[in-house]
């Protein structure tokens, strides 16, 4: 018997039946030292396959937080538009102050005009 054949033996048998057959000495020297390579080789098996998802998991943390800050640009920039919108609107309101401002102090003027003309003309 091959070392393969073993070790399909042993994944037939399971993780637990073959730690539990090697803790009681149910095995050779050489079946248990072959049990206890194919035990390194589950381990590193789960650890590559453990590695490969969380590699996966930080890729696409890594790819939502690029999308983040993308959004976050975006919004940065969309803000800087509305601010200067916003200082426009206001520079049009303060010109339209000045003008209603100079407006009423015309139409005093003319007010005042008036009742010197009415009392000019008793």
């Amino acid at each position: 018997m091959n070392d393969e054949d073993e070790y399909r033996k042993f994944e037939q048998a399971g993780e637990e039946a073959v730690r539990s057959a090697l803790a009681a000495g149910r095995y050779n020297p050489q079946r248990a030292s072959l049990a206890q390579e194919w035990l390194r080789r589950l381990e590193a098996s789960r650890s590559d396959n453990v590695t490969q998802e969380e590699l996966t998991i930080a890729k696409r943390a890594s790819d939502a937080a690029w999308a983040a800050a993308e959004a976050a640009r975006d919004s940065a920039d969309a803000a800087r538009e509305q601010a200067a919108e916003a200082r426009a609107a206001n520079q049009i309101a303060s010109n339209a102050n000045v003008i209603a401002t100079l407006a009423l102090v015309a139409a005093t003027i003319a007010i005042v005009v008036s009742i010197f003309a009415i009392f000019l003309n008793r």
